[in-house]
């Protein structure tokens, strides 16, 4: 049965009632998974972007999916995150297998110079990409220090005229 780890941020709503009212969520989760047809491995709290995580073996990714809608559905958890894992054989069989595929695959091929092809014309060259406040003859990094020097020399302007400065200000405050 394929193995799968979500992770999980509770609300600030469930947050608070876990506090007031401390339940073993880990039940709850478990009770989740089996009426999916799954077992649940392990259940743990953690630190970081997410407040834990859950490992899973569940029939399909259809049921893993079925599981974040379930609980996301009920606006207790969000940031819900699920990924298929693998141990060590299951590993060893993605590599056997990308390697004959990568037989199989062939990339596409650089673009000769001078070659024409169905999006760019014989004779034109393409546009370089670039944003609409970017000098192409700067790099990115000189862009910025230039942008910042122009908007800290436009706020020493404005503190030379304190009227100017207050409606700054004020405005930034809004």
């Amino acid at each position: 049965m394929p193995r799968f780890i979500t992770f999980f941020s509770y609300s600030a709503d469930s947050a608070k009632a876990m506090i007031e009212h401390p339940t073993d969520r880990s039940a709850a989760a478990k009770a989740l998974v089996e009426s999916l047809g799954g077992t649940q491995e392990a259940f743990y709290w953690m630190q970081g972007k997410h407040d834990g995580f859950l490992i899973t073996n569940l029939p399909d990714g259809v049921a893993a999916a079925a599981l974040a809608a379930a609980v996301g559905a009920t606006g207790a958890v969000g940031g819900l995150e699920t990924h298929q894992i693998y141990d060590h054989d299951e590993q060893a069989a993605i590599v056997k297998r990308a390697a004959t595929a990568r037989n199989a695959y062939k990339p596409p091929l650089p673009d000769p110079i001078g070659a024409r092809s169905a999006s760019r014309p014989a004779g034109r060259r393409p546009l370089p990409a670039r944003s609409l406040n970017a000098d192409a003859s700067r790099p990115a990094r000189a862009q910025s220090v230039v942008a910042l020097a122009w908007r800290l020399s436009a706020l020493a302007r404005m503190a030379c005229r304190p009227a100017t400065m207050s409606r700054w200000w004020a405005a930034s405050r809004n």
